[in-house]
């Protein structure tokens, strides 16, 4: 067993279509984490100025909420054209791309000062420690809320764990949902909020991937309700019998 990817063979599958799976996922893995490192140096070179540890940040941050919009709108897409269906090989991978791009956000920014952090969340008074209340603090929580998610979801995001977990990774991973409506929040509070997080291709980038996500989800919501009420409305084969 290698991160969840099994290796044993059965039936007489051969040994090197199994390693031709696995190295198919490591290569998925890797494009995505390309993916994610070029959409992070473009929206935070489109800031302006020197690419600094903080604008890169910044910008896996970006690419994290981008990614996370197009990891969530594949499911509907392909359940509305099922001729999409080869690109959802690559959801997982891009989920994990995601759970990475917000690690490295938070790394680039405890990069620059170990104390950063603990600065949005708490302040000094009279020489007590009390907890920050504005708005940038209620950007912190949401985003700390949405971080620790996000990591649970890349770590558990295996085959290895959804065997060990059953019905309760199934929990976990159908609530996504709620990281995308925490993610958007925190992603909007920092756009007009920190004057640092304004750029000129992310504002445009958020809400075009928000739309067309909820857009999907909305028609997929649709098509389901309708195909379920012809199932109901369809007569059976054997009528009842009187």
């Amino acid at each position: 067993m290698l991160l969840g990817y099994s290796l044993h063979w059965s039936h007489g599958v051969a040994p090197a279509r199994i390693a031709s799976g696995l190295w198919g996922q490591w290569y998925r893995h890797f494009v995505a984490l390309f993916l994610l490192l070029c959409l992070a140096v473009l929206l935070a070179l489109s800031r302006g100025g020197e690419l600094s540890v903080g604008v890169l940040g910044l910008g896996f941050a970006d690419a994290s909420v981008i990614l996370l919009c197009v990891t969530l709108s594949l499911g509907p897409a392909v359940r509305l054209r099922p001729g999409l269906s080869p690109v959802m090989t690559w959801r997982r991978h891009l989920g994990i791309a995601v759970a990475a791009g917000a690690v490295m956000h938070i790394l680039a920014f405890e990069a620059l000062d170990l104390r950063a952090l603990p600065k949005l969340f708490l302040d000094q008074v009279d020489g007590q420690i009390v907890l920050q209340k504005d708005e940038v603090a209620a950007a912190s929580w949401i985003g700390l809320t949405a971080l620790v998610y996000v990591i649970v979801l890349g770590i558990t995001s295996n085959d290895f764990s959804q065997r060990l977990l059953g019905r309760a990774w199934k929990r976990v991973h159908g609530q996504s949902h709620t990281l995308f409506v925490l993610a958007v929040i925190h992603a909007a509070l920092a756009l007009y909020v920190l004057e640092e997080s304004k750029g000129v291709l992310f504002p445009y980038a958020l809400w075009i991937g928000a739309a067309t996500t909820l857009g999907l989800q909305l028609a997929d919501f649709i098509a389901a309700v309708r195909q379920s009420r012809d199932r109901k409305s369809t007569p059976g084969i054997i009528g009842k019998s009187k």
